[in-house]
C-alpha cells in the first residue's frame, strides 16, 4: 500500500510510503528491522498511551435506540384502522410483535352481534373496557378480566349491548 504524505508549507514534498516495501524490507535485513523497532520504540515513548474514557450516557442512549429500538411506544387512539371481522364486529391491531409472537388487539361488538366459536393456539388474555359480553352462559363485565386457554376451543362470544374489549394472544401460525 502507498501513501503519500502531508506537506508543510515552504518543505519540499516527502517520498510516498510504500508498507508493503517496508515490511519486506524489515523481514530481509535484521539490521533494518532493529532500526524499525527502536524508531517505534521512541515514538511510542513520545505518547503515553490514554486512559479509556467512558462515553457520556446520551451515548448509550443512542447505541440501544439503534439497536434494540425505543424504550416505549404509545398507540394514539384516533390511529389506526378497524377492520371487520363478522357482522357487527372489528378489530384493530394496536401491536404485533412477531419475534415474541404475540400481539394485542382491540374489539368492537356492536349491539347483538356475535363472535363465532373458535380455538386458541396460546393464551388469549382479554379485559372488558367498556360494555359486556356472555360466554358459555357467562357475563363477562367492564373491568372484568377473561382468559381463554391455549389447546381449548372458546365458546362464541355475545354482546346483547355494545362491548369494548382489549386482548393479548398469540400469532396465528
Amino acid at each position: 500500500m502507498t501513501t503519500s504524505r502531508p506537506t508543510t508549507p515552504g518543505q519540499p514534498a516527502p517520498e510516498a510510503f510504500d508498507e508493503a516495501a517496508a515490511r519486506a524490507r524489515i523481514a530481509a535485513s535484521p539490521t533494518f528491522a532493529a532500526s524499525a523497532q527502536a524508531w517505534e520504540a521512541e515514538v511510542s515513548a513520545l505518547t503515553p498511551p490514554l486512559a479509556p474514557i467512558a462515553p457520556p450516557p446520551a451515548v448509550w442512549d443512542r447505541i440501544a435506540d439503534e439497536t434494540l429500538g425505543p424504550a416505549t411506544l404509545t398507540v394514539r387512539a384516533e390511529d389506526g384502522e378497524w377492520e371487520p371481522l363478522s357482522p357487527g364486529v372489528s378489530r384493530r391491531v394496536l401491536h404485533r410483535d412477531p419475534a415474541g409472537g404475540w400481539q394485542a388487539v382491540l374489539i368492537r361488538m356492536a349491539p347483538g352481534a356475535t363472535l363465532a366459536a373458535h380455538s386458541h393456539a396460546s393464551l388469549e388474555e382479554c379485559v372488558v373496557l367498556e360494555g359486556e359480553f356472555e360466554v358459555d352462559g357467562e357475563t363477562v363485565r367492564k373491568g372484568d378480566f377473561h382468559l381463554a386457554f391455549a389447546g381449548r376451543d372458546h365458546p362464541a362470544i355475545h354482546s346483547r349491548g355494545s362491548a369494548l374489549l382489549y386482548i393479548r394472544t398469540g400469532l396465528a401460525a
